[in-house]
């Protein structure tokens, strides 16, 4: 299983600036400096797409690979490198932060960054490749989801972000991508803001209105105050609500100034009527939670940490994961289901591919079921030595 890192910013001893006056190969050296990895020799220029597969307000999105075999996405401004003219240089600005305050992250819920690139005579990001598209895409096409379980990661992420001093900024269902196993992971670092920067940026992104009407704060849409971590937890509180739903907050709502004023005069989304959990308990408990994030006092809001601890307390005797390999479950979501019930993995990510009869395994061996307790279990001839120890239980999988 993927650990999360801290971050730990460089040392300097003299301030070092990104302006929109330095040339392109500057900012890179730059970034390099300070941590940023330049992949370009590593593309395989051949197996990557001549036009985009999506475009953006900040350019556009190539479907790639690297010279080893790993799928990647190319984010590239549509700026050519070595452009003088302002804006220009502003976008190579907006990319410099971005890549930086990305390039500090590492999580099982925040979207690798592979490192920057220079592609098609461009400055891009590049990041691994997720077949299964954003969080609204993918919802749509997966109603049997388990959105719950995919809540709880997000917040996971966004805690990640806050306890390293990183502001998102622009929280929504379109800035999460989806892994095969089923994995949110947050991404587009454009707005962010990193509170310990070893490289400053002139007239840095953190005070204009970029992120969705319909997911930011009423403080920061009154013009109040720039980005803050509480305006990422109203959105997180929206993205939540969309995630249970399916649905962006305020869907019955199609005027972007009627939302506007609902925000700004306190008016939450209406509480949905089948979406949580069967247990009405539990989905106040649900909806107490989001109401808070949306609280129109920003001080009055909880931490992601509180958020998701709250979340997992209600999850362990609730949630309802299907039996182990059933619905032919990859690995890392058969780690998931054991970990939100309360085991702790200490193994190894291990290779599907390379041992093919894991679902075979789950179907014979392995049965857990919402607050049911795993005693022990041996299991031979199928994973190499692994252990995961659970709070009262182990399970020691080994190959003979």
């Amino acid at each position: 299983m993927t650990s999360s890192k801290s971050i730990d910013p460089m040392h300097s001893w003299e301030e070092n600036t990104i302006s929109g006056a330095m040339p392109t190969h500057e900012i890179m050296m730059h970034l390099k400096e300070h941590g940023c990895i330049d992949i370009s020799h590593d593309l395989d220029i051949a197996e990557c797409t001549k036009y985009p597969v999506a475009t953006g307000g900040f350019g556009d999105v190539y479907r790639g690979r690297l010279r080893q075999g790993d799928a990647v996405a190319i984010k590239c401004l549509r700026v050519i490198v070595g452009a003088i003219d302002e804006d220009g240089k502003k976008e190579l600005r907006r990319a410099a932060h971005e890549v930086y305050v990305w390039s500090k992250c590492n999580h099982p819920n925040v979207l690798k960054l592979i490192g920057l690139a220079q592609y098609q005579g461009r400055i891009a990001m590049v990041s691994p490749w997720m077949e299964r598209g954003n969080l609204t895409w993918f919802l749509s096409l997966s109603p049997d989801v388990d959105r719950f379980a995919m809540c709880i990661q997000i917040v996971d992420g966004v805690a990640y972000l806050h306890a390293n001093g990183i502001i998102h900024g622009d929280i929504k269902g379109l800035n999460v991508l989806v892994s095969d196993n089923h994995i949110p992971q947050l991404t587009d670092f454009g707005t962010s803001s990193l509170s310990q920067y070893t490289l400053r940026f002139t007239n840095r992104y953190d005070s204009g209105l970029s992120a969705t009407v319909r997911y930011t704060a009423p403080e920061i849409l009154l013009e109040e105050t720039k980005l803050t971590f509480e305006g990422d937890i109203y959105a997180l509180g929206m993205t939540m609500l969309e995630t249970m739903t399916g649905l962006p907050p305020y869907h019955g709502s199609s005027n972007e100034a009627v939302v506007v004023r609902k925000i700004t005069t306190g008016i939450h989304p209406n509480r949905p009527v089948k979406c949580f959990m069967n247990s009405s308990e539990h989905s106040d408990v649900i909806w107490s939670v989001f109401t808070d994030c949306w609280s129109f006092d920003p001080l009055r809001r909880p931490r992601a940490e509180e958020i998701a601890k709250d979340l997992k307390v209600i999850a362990r005797p609730t949630m309802k994961f299907d039996s182990i390999g059933v619905k032919a479950m990859g690995v890392e979501e058969m780690l998931i289901c054991l970990k939100y019930h309360g085991c702790k993995i200490v193994s190894d990510k291990p290779d599907l591919h390379k041992y093919p009869r894991t679902i075979d395994l789950g179907r014979r061996y392995t049965l857990m079921r919402n607050n049911e307790i795993i005693s022990k279990a041996a299991i031979n001839k199928a994973w190499p030595t692994s252990y995961m120890f659970g709070r009262s239980a182990a399970i020691h999988i080994y190959s003979t």
